[in-house]
Parts: C-alpha cells; structure tokens; sequence
C-alpha cells in the first residue's frame, strides 16, 4: 500500500508538471499567434506600397497612358498593373502619382464663374 502511495505521488507529481509545460507551451503559442497576425498585417502592408511603387513606376516608365480629357488610365502594351488593387485604389494611387491629373475644386470654379459673370457685366456697361 505505501509503494503504490509512492508511486500515486510520483505520477501526480509527473502530471502536475506536464501540466505546467502544456500552460507554457499554450502561452508560448498565444504569443507566436499574436506575432504571426501581426508580421502577416505588416506583410499586407508591404505588398500594398509594394503595388502602388509599381503603379507610379509604370507611370514614369511611360508603360501607363492618362487620358486628360476623360481622366482614364489605360496600360500600355500587355501589361496590367493593377493586380489586386480595386479600381478606386488603382485611380487614387495613380492621381496621386500624377499631379496633372485633372480634379474638381468647387472652389475654382465658383470663382471662375464669379470672375465671368463680373467680365461680362462690366464689358456691358463700358459698352454702352
């Protein structure tokens, strides 16, 4: 009876200390978890500058043509750029690439409108 105490004893004790390395090990993964959510989130934002480096590449490397007129982009021979990019984020990085790109300032144009409209009172009055 005393060797099968000792021996209970033994094996609580073994179990205890698996235990206590299965809670290590539990925590040590938590935190590799953590660190891998964390490398991938930094991954996906490389990837993202990665693609619009190369959106602005192709635009000085000329491999992008930008209509003015119209504010569209077309891709040069065979080449697509915009990968994973939805069509909003491929314009934005493109406009932001290229400062000529044409933009609407309300602004502007009110003051335009404002500065046509006095021209055009004043040459009537000096005309007559």
């Amino acid at each position: 009876s005393k060797m099968l105490m000792d021996h209970l004893y033994d094996v609580r004790v073994e179990l205890l200390k698996v235990g206590k390395n299965l809670n290590h090990t539990l925590n040590d993964l938590r935190a590799a978890g953590a660190e891998l959510r964390q490398r991938e989130l930094e991954i996906a934002r490389l990837r993202e500058q990665e693609q619009g480096y190369q959106v602005r590449e192709a635009l000085r490397e000329s491999q992008l043509a930008v209509d003015y007129e119209t504010g569209r982009v077309r891709v040069v021979p065979h080449q697509d750029w915009r990968g994973d990019l939805s069509r909003s984020e491929f314009l934005q990085i493109v406009s932001e690439a290229d400062p000529a790109m044409l933009h609407l300032d309300v602004q502007l144009l009110q003051d335009v409108v404002v500065l046509c409209l006095a021209t055009t009172f004043l040459g009537a009055v000096v005309s007559r």
